[in-house]
C-alpha cells in the first residue's frame, strides 16, 4: 500500500475490509463446526449398524439412529441460531466500534472548524485525530491550510500597514510637489497685458511633469513646461531638481538657449539613472509681445491669432536635457499680438488611447481648442480636460501625466 509519512492510504477501506473478512471467517467456522458434528454423528450411526446382528437388531439400530439424528438436528439448529446471534452481535459491536473511531474524530474536527472565527482561525491537531488513516491525513491537511491562512493574513496585514505608511508618505510628497507649482490664478492680477492659466493631472500620485511662470524683471515673463522620463517617485525627484535648476538659472538672465545649456550640463553631471527631461522654455516681453523660445524635445506649441483658429507651430526640436553634456540648443523667435492665444501641453494629452487603442492625437486636440478659439485660458483648459476624460472613460488608457498651460495676450 502507498505510504504517506506514517499513514496508509486506504486505511478506512482496510478497516472495513477487516470487518467483512472477520464476519466471513466466523460464518465459515460456524458452518464447519456444525458440519463436522453431523459427520461425526453419522459415523457413530454407521458404526452401530456395522455392529448390529439380524433384522430386528438393525431395525432397533435404525430407530435409535433416527432418534439420535433428530436430536442432533435439533441441537445443530439451536447451535446455528446461537452462532448467528453471536455473529450478529459481534459484527454489530465491531461496526459500532469502527463507526465510533471514524465518526468521533470527524465530529470533533467539524466542531473545531465551526469554532474558527475572527482572530481564532488556527486549527490545532489533537490526539484523537491521530488514527493512522485518512482521518489523520485530513486533519493534518486542514491544520497545514489553517497555518498557511494565518501566515497569509499576517502578511496581508503587514503589507497593508506598509502600504498605508507609504500612502501617507505619498500624500506628503504629492502635497510638496503641488506646492512647488503655481496654483493661484490669476497669478499676476495687477498685470493686464495677459491672462494665464495652467493645470496638471498626474497619472500617479506624484509625477514628472511640471510647469512654471515668473517675472525675472518688470517686463520679461519666463514660461516653461517640462516632462521627465519615467514615472512615480524617481520622476518626481528628478522633476524637483530640474525645476529648481531651471528657475534659478532663468532668474540670472540669459536667453532660453543659454539657460537650457547651463542646466543641461548640471543635469548630465552624475546622471547615473539615465533619466532625461523635455523642456519648452520661453521668455516673453509682455509690453511688446516679442519673445524667444527654445524647445528641448518637447511637444510643439499651438498658437491662435485673433480671429483665427489654433494651429501647430512646428520647428526642429533640440535634444532633451540630461542626454549629452555638449548639446547646443536652438532658439525660435515669436511675437504675440493683441488677441493671440498660446497653448502649451505635454504628450500625456496627445498620447491618450481609447478602448480600441486609438490615440487622441494633435488633430483632436486642435479640434477641441478650435471649438471656441476666443475662449479664456481657464475655459480652454476646462474644456480640454473634460474631453480627455471622456476619451478614456470607457476602457481607454492614461499612461502619463497631463499638463496644460494657456496664455491669452491682451
Amino acid at each position: 500500500m502507498k505510504k504517506v509519512g506514517n499513514l496508509t492510504i486506504g486505511g478506512l477501506q482496510q478497516k472495513i475490509f477487516n470487518l467483512v473478512l472477520t464476519t466471513i471467517i466466523i460464518l465459515i467456522a460456524a458452518y464447519t463446526i456444525v458440519i463436522a458434528a453431523q459427520i461425526f454423528e453419522l459415523r457413530e450411526i454407521g458404526e452401530k449398524l456395522r455392529q448390529s446382528e439380524g433384522y430386528s437388531a438393525m431395525e432397533d439400530a435404525f430407530a435409535e439412529s433416527e432418534q439420535i439424528l433428530l436430536e442432533r438436528a435439533e441441537s445443530s439448529r439451536t447451535v446455528i441460531i446461537l452462532l448467528l446471534v453471536f455473529i450478529t452481535v459481534a459484527c454489530g459491536a465491531n461496526a459500532l466500534v469502527l463507526a465510533k473511531k471514524i465518526i468521533s474524530p470527524l465530529g470533533s474536527m467539524s466542531r473545531s472548524l465551526t469554532e474558527l472565527s475572527g482572530e481564532n482561525i488556527l486549527f490545532e491537531m489533537k490526539d484523537e485525530y491521530r488514527t493512522g488513516d485518512e482521518i489523520e491525513l485530513l486533519a493534518e491537511t486542514i491544520a497545514g491550510l489553517s497555518l498557511k491562512t494565518v501566515d497569509y493574513i499576517n502578511e496581508i496585514e503587514r503589507i497593508t500597514a506598509e502600504r498605508e505608511k507609504l500612502q501617507a508618505e505619498m500624500n506628503i510628497a504629492m502635497q510638496i510637489q503641488a506646492d512647488m507649482l503655481p496654483r493661484v490664478f490669476p497669478p499676476f492680477p495687477e498685470r493686464k497685458e495677459f491672462d494665464l492659466y495652467a493645470s496638471i493631472n498626474p497619472d500617479d500620485m506624484v509625477g514628472g511633469d511640471f510647469y512654471d511662470f515668473f517675472f525675472r524683471n518688470s517686463n520679461e515673463l519666463v514660461m516653461l513646461m517640462a516632462d521627465v522620463s519615467g514615472r512615480g517617485i524617481p520622476a518626481a525627484l528628478f522633476m524637483v531638481i530640474a525645476k529648481t535648476l531651471l528657475k534659478n538659472r532663468a532668474m540670472q538672465g540669459g536667453t532660453p538657449a543659454e539657460i537650457l545649456e547651463d542646466v543641461n550640463r548640471q543635469l548630465c553631471d552624475n546622471n547615473k539613472s539615465g533619466m532625461f527631461v523635455t523642456v519648452w522654455l520661453a521668455v516673453l516681453d509682455v509690453k511688446s509681445g516679442k519673445g524667444m523660445a527654445a524647445n528641448a524635445g518637447h511637444e510643439h506649441p499651438m498658437l491662435a491669432h485673433e480671429g483665427e483658429g489654433f494651429g501647430l507651430v512646428q520647428y526642429k526640436h533640440s535634444p532633451s536635457l540630461a542626454m549629452d553634456v555638449d548639446f547646443v540648443f536652438e532658439e525660435h523667435p515669436f511675437e504675440l499680438k493683441h488677441g493671440d492665444t498660446l497653448f502649451i501641453y505635454t504628450d500625456g494629452a496627445t498620447d491618450l488611447q481609447d478602448a480600441e487603442g486609438e490615440m487622441f492625437g494633435h488633430e483632436r486636440l486642435l479640434g477641441v481648442l478650435n471649438r471656441d478659439a476666443a475662449a479664456t485660458p481657464k475655459q480652454q483648459l476646462r474644456e480640454v480636460t473634460e474631453v480627455l476624460e471622456k476619451f478614456v472613460a470607457d476602457g481607454g488608457r492614461k499612461d502619463d501625466d497631463i499638463t496644460l498651460m494657456c496664455l491669452h495676450f491682451n
